[in-house]
């Protein structure tokens, strides 16, 4: 581990390419966007993130921000399981503030980003980015009132401007019937490309297992895995819920 991530983050071959793809192939742009984030990373200690003595997620964070990496796709894309429809999101504000979000979802995209670099540097296959699983499971209008959706588009956009391309294949799945309602609002705060995103209708989760082997997704999105018995791995994916008031 020490060799792969040794190498500076800006001469990353994986990230470079995903710079240049997120700025339509212009040389000059994704310069100029890959400097602006060499800059951003050393100011906020992105490259020690993961470490604890620089970044412990907040009590608040750990316990209710919904998701996580959940091993990886028949590609060999790691997989990170967004429980979206469980987020409180007035909760996590309350108790961790935007700039707290913030820093917690750069935490979560740099542990995403290394693990793509881990995979691809143990198959030797070229893998750039992630696949999302949405959950949208849960999912009711009160999240999307403007606070929560200004916080969310601002940690989105910073996932775009220093992290671009890193999500690949987005998979939208056991949507409610008030999906289509708040898609509109959540489609531009998603900010990538609908060729990326496949909707698989409520009822048919199995359809995952086209592109997730079976002993890779959790039960009770139809595969077999069951981390520590737990058919929602919740030890993996944080389930999310309302965060208690103190």
């Amino acid at each position: 581990e020490g060799d792969l991530f040794s190498v500076p983050f800006a001469l990353r071959d994986g990230v470079v390419k995903r710079f240049l793809r997120g700025n339509g192939g212009d040389t000059q742009k994704a310069w100029d966007a890959l400097q602006k984030t060499v800059k951003w990373r050393r100011a906020n200690r992105v490259d020690f993130v993961l470490r604890p003595a620089v970044y412990t997620p907040p009590a608040e964070l750990a316990a209710y921000f919904p998701g996580g990496l959940h091993k990886f796709d028949r590609k060999g894309h790691p997989v990170f399981i967004n429980r979206l429809g469980h987020i409180d999101m007035k909760g996590l504000l309350h108790g961790a503030g935007k700039d707290g979000l913030l820093r917690h979802q750069c935490f979560l995209a740099e542990a995403s980003q290394r693990a793509v670099e881990a995979m691809q540097y143990n198959t030797g296959r070229r893998i750039h980015n992630i696949t999302v699983v949405l959950d949208m499971s849960g999912l009711t209008l009160r999240i999307m009132n403007s606070a929560v959706v200004s916080a969310y588009s601002k940690m989105m956009q910073q996932d775009a401007d220093h992290y671009p391309e890193l999500y690949g294949r987005i998979f939208v799945v056991r949507a409610p019937r008030i999906f289509h309602a708040c898609w509109n609002v959540l489609r531009p705060v998603l900010g990538t490309s609908n060729k990326k995103i496949r909707v698989i209708k409520k009822g048919d989760e199995r359809r995952l297992l086209d592109y997730i082997a079976p002993e890779n997704l959790p039960q009770y999105l139809g595969g077999l895995c069951a981390c520590d018995g737990d058919p929602e791995c919740k030890s993996a994916i944080c389930p999310g819920g309302p965060v208690p008031k103190a």
